[in-house]
Formats: structure tokens, C-alpha cells, sequence
């Protein structure tokens, strides 16, 4: 039964392969808007951050950030948000192998106390949170901007 659905989920994995492989540059600079929106940090006025337990949203987010506004990721920074019957250590290796930052690229890591009532889904504390930053004011208004643009053709 499993191998069943492996292999259903195959074909459709391939079916999209094929119909994304065709998307546009407008469409990925969309996509991290969309991003950015719904996962973003907006009360500072000078940096961009965003926040997600999944490493491949942070290394998605970071290679937007890359593409469409020419920075270095030496320029990134990221703060870990962990638990206290996690082994600190071993995340922040985690992290630091995912997103290929230097030790120094980290701010200090938080660490919280478990509470049961916090989690809605098994796993979801996994590694922890990440939260990239890469300050600028001026890149923050652009992006803000390209963001409230979107928002205004299509409301």
C-alpha cells in the first residue's frame, strides 16, 4: 500500500516538475513577495527578515534575497530559536551546515521552555526556528513596496 502511494505521489511530483520548469523570473520574484508577506518580519523599517522551521523555505527566502537584490549571504545574520530539551549543539550545526553560514553570521540562541500547549502538530519544533536578517533600509522600503504594488493591481 505504501509503495502505492509512492508512486502516485511520483507521477505528480514529475507533472509539476514539468509545468513549474516553464515559470518565468516574474514568477519567482512573486513568489518570494508572497513570502515575504506571509512570513516576514514588517515592524522594523531597516531589515528584512523572515522566520520558518523549514530549512528550505530560510535557503529559498535567502536565495530570493540573493538573486533579486544582489547581496552577499556573508551579509545575512540568523538567530536560532530552540528548545531546552533540545541538543543545542547539534542544531546549531544543523543550522549552520543548512544555510552555509559562518559561526559568526549567528546572534546568540534562544532557548525556551518547552510547553505542551504551544505545539498544534507532532515534529513541528524538529530544529527549531530560524529567523534570517539582512538589515537596510533602503532594500526594506523596496521590497515593501513591490509588495504593496502587488497588493494594489490585485485587491
Amino acid at each position: 500500500m505504501r509503495k502505492k502511494q509512492e508512486e502516485k505521489c511520483q507521477q505528480v511530483y514529475e507533472r509539476y516538475k514539468k509545468k513549474l520548469a516553464k515559470l518565468s523570473e516574474d514568477a519567482f520574484f512573486v513568489a518570494g513577495l508572497m513570502l515575504y508577506l506571509s512570513e516576514g518580519g514588517k515592524s522594523n523599517y531597516a531589515q528584512i527578515s523572515l522566520s520558518n522551521t523549514d530549512s528550505k523555505i530560510i535557503k529559498f527566502f535567502m536565495q530570493w534575497l540573493i538573486h533579486f537584490f544582489s547581496v552577499a549571504k556573508k551579509k545575512m545574520k540568523a538567530e536560532l530559536h530552540l528548545y531546552e530539551n533540545m541538543d543545542i549543539k547539534k542544531e546549531q550545526k544543523f543550522w549552520q551546515k543548512e544555510l552555509g553560514f559562518r559561526k559568526n553570521q549567528f546572534y546568540k540562541t534562544q532557548i525556551r521552555k518547552l510547553q505542551k500547549s504551544s505545539f498544534s502538530y507532532k515534529g513541528s519544533y524538529r530544529h527549531g526556528t530560524c529567523q534570517i536578517y539582512l538589515p537596510g533600509v533602503e532594500r526594506k522600503r523596496e521590497l515593501m513596496m513591490a509588495i504593496q504594488v502587488f497588493l494594489d493591481k490585485y485587491m
